[in-house]
């Protein structure tokens, strides 16, 4: 089963490799945004995981939660605490 742990900011991305042994990144940097917004995952590029888990869900704005949602595929799950 492959894992993705993401966070809204490097310092808490941090906390949850910490917390967790595993390697976490910024939603930023996993969904690959570029400058302008454009992200390199998508629906048409979706990320390569089964579940995506997600610290401080709540940090993050309608924007960028969408990006998220849309890189995520159809056959993976999504956990936010």
């Amino acid at each position: 089963m492959a894992v993705l742990l993401a966070a809204p900011t490097g310092r808490s991305a941090k906390r949850l490799t910490e917390q967790t042994g595993h390697p976490a990144a910024t939603v930023h940097r996993l969904l690959e945004l570029r400058r302008g917004g454009d992200a390199a995952y998508d629906r048409d590029r979706p990320l390569d995981a089964d579940l995506v888990v997600v610290d401080e869900a709540s940090m993050f704005d309608l924007l960028l939660a969408n990006k998220l949602a849309r890189a995520v595929s159809r056959r993976a799950s999504v956990a936010g605490r």
